[in-house]
């Protein structure tokens, strides 16, 4: 909807974009499947469609505000940061974020961004859950999971009874016809790929009803890496994981606290690859990981 980058890849940051405002905007889409189709899996079979549904979307920018808006079924990230410095993304509503593509974050911060805050927004829902059908399952009646499997994906049964992702089943289970695959996404993420990452709190969001992560910190391929991340303060209720800290590479200067982390069907913190990380005043409730 909102795409603010130069025209060419900046060779100095003397030729990023800076001080850019943006606020009280509602981004809606009503048709967010529209942007991509969906395997049995619930994942597009085409990313690069998914990629051109961003809410926001802001590459080399300097000094960069985002407030009080509104993103409702928007993805593959409903906000995207990409090697920005200096940012605020602050108050805003997203909600069944991202609704298309094979992941990412409702919330977004990537490669070579630099002193960012994220404060004061709420994620609720994941949005493009994908119900099975009799050519799904080669059955029209479903098929029968075994007992002892582990799920890795969560679903909900027809009849409302949800099963989340990591549940060893007890007994043997009929996946019927109408099944919805809740599709696995983030509420925050900070990623770096190939670029470091440095410098960001996320601080006093609300996260809820996500079937992925709440927070998620990821670095893989040298020499990406992540440091100085704070996380505090912030409700994270209903997801998969509450904070994931994952990717080969390193992340380091971590503060992770005083968060509130609820009914996970995984871990409520998970990490690896990590150098001075502090974990304090957490609570957890409800956490079957």
């Amino acid at each position: 909807a909102l795409r603010f980058k130069p025209a060419n890849t900046p060779s100095t940051e003397d030729e990023w974009l800076h001080d850019i405002s943006v606020s009280g905007l509602t981004v809606y889409d009503p048709n967010p499947d529209a942007h991509a189709s969906h395997t049995a899996k619930g994942t597009a079979t085409s990313a690069s469609s998914a990629e051109e549904t961003h809410g926001f979307d802001f590459q080399y920018v300097k000094r960069l505000t985002i407030t009080d808006c509104n993103l409702i079924s928007v993805g593959d990230e409903a906000i995207d940061i990409y090697s920005c410095h200096d940012v605020i993304v602050a108050n805003n509503h997203l909600e069944n974020c991202p609704a298309a593509g094979p992941g990412g974050g409702a919330i977004a911060i990537c490669d070579g961004s630099k002193g960012v805050v994220v404060t004061g927004n709420t994620v609720n829902g994941t949005g493009a859950d994908y119900v099975l059908t009799a050519d799904d399952l080669g059955s029209e009646d479903g098929i029968v999971v075994p007992a002892g499997v582990e799920m890795s994906g969560a679903v909900k049964l027809p009849d409302g009874t949800v099963i989340g992702r990591y549940t060893v089943l007890s007994e043997d289970t009929l996946i019927p016809v109408g099944t919805t695959i809740l599709k696995n996404n983030y509420g925050i993420v900070v990623e770096s790929l190939s670029k470091p990452v440095e410098d960001v709190v996320i601080a006093g969001n609300t996260v809820r009803n996500v079937n992925g992560c709440g927070v998620k910190l990821y670095a893989v391929t040298d020499p990406a890496r992540i440091d100085n991340v704070i996380v505090a303060n912030n409700v994270l209720h209903g997801v998969d994981k509450g904070v994931d800290i994952s990717g080969s590479c390193p992340k380091s200067g971590l503060k992770i606290s005083d968060n509130i982390i609820a009914d996970c069907a995984g871990y409520g913190i998970e990490g690896i690859s990590l150098e001075d990380i502090s974990v304090c005043g957490n609570t957890f409730r409800n956490i079957r990981g």
